[in-house]
Formats: structure tokens, C-alpha cells, sequence
């Protein structure tokens, strides 16, 4: 599973710890648009939006850098 780095790319962080430092929007804008859609496609309706990180990063080829 890939990570997520926070800080443009200087600090690895867990998924939920990247929610609270900077919110799941700005997350979002970070994202593949594909590996996203299948993720909430895997993810399934409903589900919490930890749970769709968590899922992005185990489909996404390369770590996920917010900032």
C-alpha cells in the first residue's frame, strides 16, 4: 500500500492524520481522477472518507503528496 506525504512532500503521515492536518478536500484535489473513481467504486456507497483514502492508496502506483 502506498503512503501519504503532507507538506508538499516532507512528511509521511497516516491517512487520518492527513484529514486532520488538512482535510479531506484538499486531499481529494491531490488525487488520480481514475484511481479515485475505482476506489469509491471499491469503496462502496457510504463509506466514510478515511475508508476512500484507504482505499485510493491500495490501488495507487505511486504515494499520494497533498500540498
Amino acid at each position: 500500500m502506498k503512503q501519504i506525504k503532507i507538506q508538499n512532500g516532507h512528511r509521511y503521515v497516516t491517512p487520518q492524520q492527513a484529514l486532520e492536518a488538512v482535510g479531506f478536500e484538499n486531499i481529494i484535489d491531490f488525487m488520480d481522477e481514475d484511481v479515485l473513481q475505482k476506489a469509491r467504486a471499491a469503496a462502496g456507497p457510504g463509506c466514510s472518507a478515511l475508508a476512500l483514502i484507504e482505499k485510493y492508496l491500495e490501488s495507487a502506483e505511486s504515494d499520494l503528496i497533498v500540498g
